[in-house]
């Protein structure tokens, strides 16, 4: 039997935590949406889970969807490889995050949620850390042609759900670097997933679980669960062919602003459309028809 799949106690405690704590998401993932997506990658497609990031808690989303699309596919992919920030598994953004990211891996695997390290600009010039993930780029680039599907957060950061004066932050601006490497697989299909009130799952700013999580999570493991503490929604499949083919024309800017019309106005964050915007829509939405 191979290693990994050795006994341990520890992981009876892990997934007995996990069945409680995946009642705290509510996902949505519309049976249309579902079927779409998985005639499309078993004719060939290759799937790219795309989300917005309010805190460490998203990785946990990304996990369950990966594992549904595996299971709908019939095994198809070997599994969905993330990017995560080598400052997690190297200690520099904290114990507790070092700690659940440990505790969590395997969990994450066995759902078809297959980490690997990459190296940020913040990792650099914020903790000094070298580049020490120079693999993260084939893990990308080749993953459609050794059986992987992708799943990514754009924005790299948690900093959507932190606070500020009692409201979030909201979306950031997405970095270009992932997705443009990951799209260069074949017949790519991205599926954008807007994720709202994870930061009331694992709270970003003091990088510990929030009171309300972990006493859900408990009354929990005795079968009885509450309301969700954050909501997910899997939008549209989109197939790169159906896009322009304009020079300019940014996949990742495209993405994250259809991931930001799925959430409230309160977590668009650099996405809310400007009034302007907002006029034009309303007058396009009442310009009378023509006879």
């Amino acid at each position: 039997m191979p290693e990994r799949y050795v006994f341990r106690p520890r992981d009876l405690l892990r997934d007995w935590l996990m069945e409680s704590v995946c009642h705290l998401f509510d996902i949505h993932f519309p049976e249309a949406y579902l079927r779409k997506a998985v005639n499309l990658i078993k004719a060939g497609a290759f799937p790219i889970i795309v989300s917005n990031h309010q805190s460490h808690a998203d990785v946990i989303v990304h996990a369950l969807i990966a594992e549904r699309i595996i299971k709908e596919t019939g095994g198809l992919l070997k599994g969905f490889r993330i990017p995560y920030a080598i400052s997690v598994s190297t200690g520099h953004q904290g114990k507790n995050i070092n700690f659940l990211f440990r505790f969590l891996k395997d969990w994450f695997e066995e759902r078809g949620l297959l980490p690997f390290p990459v190296t940020r600009d913040k990792d650099k010039s914020e903790y000094g850390i070298t580049d020490l993930s120079r693999h993260s780029v084939p893990a990308l680039k080749n993953a459609g042609r050794e059986g992987f599907g992708v799943s990514i957060l754009p924005e790299g950061t948690v900093q959507a759900g932190r606070k500020d004066h009692y409201s979030i932050h909201g979306m950031r601006h997405g970095v270009e670097g992932g997705i443009e490497l990951a799209k260069q697989t074949g017949n790519v299909l991205f599926l954008p997933v807007s994720i709202h009130g994870t930061y009331n799952v694992f709270n970003p700013d003091r990088r510990l679980p929030s009171l309300n999580a972990a006493i859900s999570t408990l009354v929990g493991l005795a079968g009885i669960h509450g309301r969700s503490l954050a909501s997910v929604t899997v939008g549209d499949p989109i197939l790169r062919n159906s896009f322009p083919k304009d020079k300019g024309f940014s996949t990742t800017k495209f993405l994250m602003g259809r991931i930001a019309q799925q959430l409230p106005l309160i977590a668009q964050g650099v996405h809310v459309p400007t009034p302007e915007a907002l006029m034009t829509a309303y007058k396009l939405a009442f310009v009378p028809p023509r006879c």
